[in-house]
Order: structure tokens, then sequence, then C-alpha cells
């Protein structure tokens, strides 16, 4: 019986408009993604963008076959800690399933949200699975 290893390369490229409590971040903004409890990775931080941070950075982590979706949240340092900025559930059929194949590149933007469903900026991010049979 054949199955198929997957992972995924998402570049996080930039975010828009990010405040918290209702005021621009200066910066220090990161990138946090999740697509299994075990299986995340983050961004640097960036210190200059301010508002508009941008990190053109790729990340691969693993995509097991029942993720059904992948956590993209961004998040502040402070000097109390990391705040979270916003996060979105991307939706693995975004990139993954039906008409796009393995290997294609897929540039997807989101609305990010705040824990109390307030919006708060967009996320610009590219996604490619890259997939292997296993027998």
């Amino acid at each position: 019986m054949k199955s198929l290893s997957r992972s995924i390369e998402i570049t996080v490229i930039s975010a828009e408009d990010l405040s918290i409590h209702g005021r621009p971040i200066k910066n220090n903004a990161f990138v946090v993604v999740q697509t299994a409890p075990n299986a995340t990775r983050s961004t640097s931080v960036d210190t200059t963008g301010g508002t508009y941070p941008s990190w053109n950075e790729m990340l691969e982590l693993p995509l097991p076959q029942e993720s059904q979706f992948v956590r993209v949240e961004v998040q502040c340092r402070t000097s109390s800690g990391a705040k979270a900025v916003g996060g979105v559930n991307v939706p693995v059929s975004d990139f993954a399933e039906g008409w796009i194949p393995n290997g294609y590149l897929t540039f997807l933007s989101y609305r990010l949200r705040k824990w109390n469903g307030e919006r708060n900026g967009i996320i610009n991010l590219s996604i490619r699975v890259k997939g292997k049979e296993i027998t």
C-alpha cells in the first residue's frame, strides 16, 4: 500500500496595517506557523518594518494527511513578552487539494483576526506543497 508524505514550504512575505490595542506596532513583529501540535516554526523578528513588517522567510514544515488548516499567527515582542497581534487558520484546501498540483507555488493573502474576532491587518504568504509516495 502506498501513502503520501507531504511537507510545505511556506514563505512569510509581509504583513500590513498591524496594531496592538488600537495603536500601530513600532517594530519587533514575527510570525509563528503551525501545521500540527508538534510542528511549529517561526520567522525572525522584523525590527524595522513597524506596522508594515516584511520577512520574506521560507519555513519548511511537515503537513500531516489529516491536517485541515495551517495556523499562522503574527506576534510582537514587547518588554513584557510576546503579544499576539492576530492570526488566521489557512485552509489546506486553498493550496493543496483539488485543482492545484503538488509543487506549484500559490500566493495568498488573508485578513488577520484578534482573539476576539476583530480585524487586525493582513498577512501575505506563498505556499508550495512537496510530496512523495512511500511504499
